[in-house]
């Protein structure tokens, strides 16, 4: 099959997905609001890590889905037009547009670990297999817009169509009850939200009155997509011409001889090591993790989080051939 087919497969998946999330999130929030319970985007995270027969193809809430696609489409086109002037180009619009087809053979995304974030990654991904050669400031206006567009006009589709609005309001309630327990450590007077949720004018209500905390989801939702990420410093081992007489372990940095070194309190940093050993002769084993060199035992725990195994040291068997210690051979070794 064509690349493209593939990429517009995951950007119609991603995008049922991350609005399905994103206007799920705000009406279940405003629903517990009018209760007077105050219930966060974090909270409800779980309820998203499971696929929903609600979102297979074929289904009510695909249909009101492809729908929402060409109508952010439609809008964003129009929004770009007017802000890159009269010679924008266009075309990656109609491309968008024609993608909500591919709503109905959407291949299924991995919902381990779905969040809206997951869902906007395998968009990019998407779009920038879609859309590698169109132009560069309409790539990235979608990418930085899309995924809520369409959130805003798929919660009016279905505030709209009550056939979907039904299968995604059972669907919400399948999703409080498989995760009672775990959401009745975070949420309070969650038996009450849930019998009053589960009343479907009061779950109509929450949903068409839940405008605003969609933008605030949205909001907080770029807000944190736009900040650095915090990059992980790296750590560099190089040993030459190192002989020890007994077992070697590698974990973080300084050669120690005759003491356990001590890792520091506290989180391990982010971190990614790389060691690099010439010449190492060593008469027994060699643990190499992410903490310092010592001689005759392994470290009681990594300074990066991770303990190596101890193991025995092993007794060379006599070789008259070998005069000197078992060397290992010249080639990096991580036994992480």
């Amino acid at each position: 099959m064509p690349v493209d087919f593939h990429a517009r497969q995951a950007l119609a998946g991603a995008l049922l997905l991350g609005t399905s999330a994103l206007s799920g999130n705000a009406t279940l929030i405003a629903s517990a609001g009018a209760i007077g319970v105050n219930w966060t985007s974090e909270a409800l995270a779980r309820l998203w890590q499971k696929e929903r027969s609600a979102l297979v193809p074929g289904t009510h809430v695909q249909r009101v889905a492809a729908k929402a696609i060409r109508r952010a489409a439609k809008m964003l086109k129009t929004l770009h037009k007017e802000k890159a002037g009269p010679h924008a180009q266009l075309l990656a619009f109609d491309l968008i547009h024609d993608c909500a087809d591919a709503v109905a053979e959407s291949a299924p995304l991995p919902t381990d670990s779905l969040t809206p974030a997951t869902a906007e990654d395998t968009l990019h991904r998407a779009l920038d297999s879609l859309l590698f050669d169109h132009d560069t400031k309409a790539v990235e206006f979608l990418k930085k817009n899309l995924l809520g567009t369409v959130a805003r006009t798929f919660r009016e589709e279905l505030a709209a169509d009550t056939q979907a609005w039904q299968a995604f309001h059972g669907m919400l309630i399948e999703q409080l009850g498989e995760n009672f327990g775990t959401l009745s450590q975070t949420v309070e007077r969650l038996p009450e939200l849930m019998a009053r949720f589960a009343q479907p004018p009061n779950a109509l209500e929450a949903l068409q009155g839940s405008a605003e905390r969609l933008e605030v989801l949205i909001a907080q939702f770029q807000q944190t997509r736009a900040m650095p990420q915090a990059t992980a410093p790296a750590i560099s081992f190089e040993n030459e011409d190192l002989h020890v007489g007994g077992s070697l372990s590698q974990a973080g940095g300084d050669i120690v001889e005759g003491r356990e070194t001590v890792p520091p309190s506290g989180p391990p940093p982010l971190s990614s090591a790389m060691f690099k050993n010439k010449q190492v002769q060593v008469r027994g084993d060699v643990h190499q993790a992410a903490g310092n060199i010592v001689r005759g035992q392994p470290p009681s725990g990594a300074s990066q989080g991770l303990a190596p195994t101890e193991v025995p040291p092993r007794t060379p068997e006599p070789n008259p051939s070998l005069p000197t210690p078992s060397t290992l051979p010249p080639s990096d070794r991580d036994e992480s």
